[in-house]
């Protein structure tokens, strides 16, 4: 039987373990988030993806058939238009616009400091 888990920390430093059983021979998947069943499915003997929710935070297990074995992957999705990733975008636009702010600002005083001392 084919097991994997890993363990998500979200932005509260909370733990979450996240775990994957795949039958080897019936192909059979149960997939969990702590003490919560996320997905069971049944006879699952090709490529597959499970996305489900950790707090608000969109995630993706993929499997993946590599000759005649599988790979597991978890990806966090920070691109899908959740109101988490909404909010991450709008946090990283305002960090930017004040990051060019601060850059104009020293620039105008070189420049001044550069022309005083002429």
């Amino acid at each position: 039987m084919g097991q994997f888990n890993w363990t998500y920390i979200d932005e509260f430093n909370q733990k979450h373990k996240i775990g994957l059983y795949h039958g080897d021979s019936t192909g059979h998947v149960m997939l969990y988030c702590g003490s919560k069943i996320v997905a069971i499915d049944f006879e699952v003997l090709e490529d597959k993806k499970y996305s489900f929710f950790v707090n608000d935070e969109l995630c993706h297990v993929s499997i993946e058939k590599k000759d005649n074995s599988f790979a597991y992957d978890l990806k966090i999705d920070k691109e899908a238009d959740t109101k988490k990733n909404q909010a991450r975008k709008k946090m990283q636009k305002r960090h930017f616009w004040k990051g060019l702010s601060i850059f104009l600002f020293v620039v105008i005083l070189v420049v001044i400091a550069l022309l005083l001392l002429k």
